[in-house]
This record gives structure tokens, sequence and C-alpha cells, in this order.
């Protein structure tokens, strides 16, 4: 079906009209930001053709949107902020454990060894009773107890209690209690310590 120039022309000025409108809906919305809700465009300007007039459609106007109130959440902090307790300057709270010295976290006493029952107080320096040095262990008699039964012996600062033939500290044996004066064994090696009379 071939057009009529008077089609042609018409559908020429309704092309023209529609792009105008366009360009003007564009422009619109640029100016204004293109924000909020949008507003439909102007309806184009109706074009006679000679027939009758359509009737123009009325849109509803758009409701506006229900805005919610802000979530507020319980117990909520801010993400950023440091904890008290991590802040510089300020004391830890009570019962907490405070860390342990810069430079190493102290000395771990050995454990006891078997036979006797051995404990670990500060290392003393020989001065309690007699010493002597076996096998490159400094051995102290501290003290005779329990009626002469049992005695206090220090080995390379390592307290033992031990009765009469009882083995401590690996390779040690008290043999006997005489007086103020014990003797022990080391390997097979003899030897008699005795407490220093107090002053």
């Amino acid at each position: 079906m071939a057009l009529s120039p008077r089609d042609r022309r018409a559908l020429t000025l309704l092309g023209a009209a529609a792009g105008v409108a366009l360009l003007a809906f564009v422009f619109l919305n640029v100016l204004r930001g293109g924000g909020g809700e949008e507003a439909a465009p102007p309806p184009p300007p109706p074009i006679s053709t000679g027939g009758p007039t359509p009737t123009p459609t009325v849109s509803p106007t758009p409701t506006p949107r229900e805005t919610l109130p802000p979530v507020v959440l319980a117990g909520s902090r801010d993400p950023f902020s440091i904890p008290p307790s991590l802040q510089t300057g300020s004391p830890p709270p009570s019962g907490s454990v405070s860390p342990p010295p810069p430079g190493g976290t102290g000395t771990v006493p050995p454990p006891p060894p078997p036979g006797g029952t051995g404990t670990s107080p500060p290392p003393t320096t020989p001065g309690g009773g007699q010493s002597t040095t076996m096998g490159g262990h400094t051995v102290v008699l501290l003290d005779i107890f329990q009626g002469g039964t049992k005695v206090q012996v220090e080995v390379d600062g390592t307290v033992f209690t031990v009765s009469v033939g009882e083995t401590f500290d690996g390779n040690f044996r008290l043999v006997s209690i005489s007086g103020s004066c014990a003797r022990f064994v080391f390997g097979d090696e003899g030897f008699t310590l005795c407490t220093s009379p107090r002053k």
C-alpha cells in the first residue's frame, strides 16, 4: 500500500513532534537533577489529520510512597568505636589478667623427678647447710627433721624432702642420717653433708 504525499507529510510532522517532546523531557530531567519521583511526560501536541480528535485519557496521580520509621537496634553500638578496655591510658577492668611482662613469660620450674617430693621454690644460694658439687650438680643439705628420719636437700635450686633409702633427682640417694649429718650417694660416689649450726 503506497502512502500519499499527504500521509507522508502527516507522519513526518508526527515524528518531528515526538522527537521534540522526547528532547524536552530529557532536557527537563537533566535540569531538575533527575532525582525524586518522575512526573509523566507531557502529552505530545495533537496533530490534526482531518478526522475526529481523540479524547485524552487521564492517568491517576501516583500515591506517595509510605515512609517507614528508622530501624533502631537494641544494644547496638558503633562498629568503629574502640572498647574502653582496649583504649590506651585506661586501666584494665577489675578481675582481668594483666599481660606478661615484655621479654618473656617468666621461668617455668622443671617437673619434680621420680622419687622424693620435689618442690621448686626460688633457687637459693648455698648457705642453709653444707654444700658440695657432684657430677656438675650443686647439692645443699637444708634441714634434718622428724626425729632424724627425713631431710630437706636442694639440688640445683630444686628442694626435695626425702626419707632414708629414697632416690631423688635421678641419681642421688639418701643412705643414712646421723645427728646433724646425712650420708648421700651419687651413682657410686658417696658424700656426707651436715647442717650448719644456727647462730
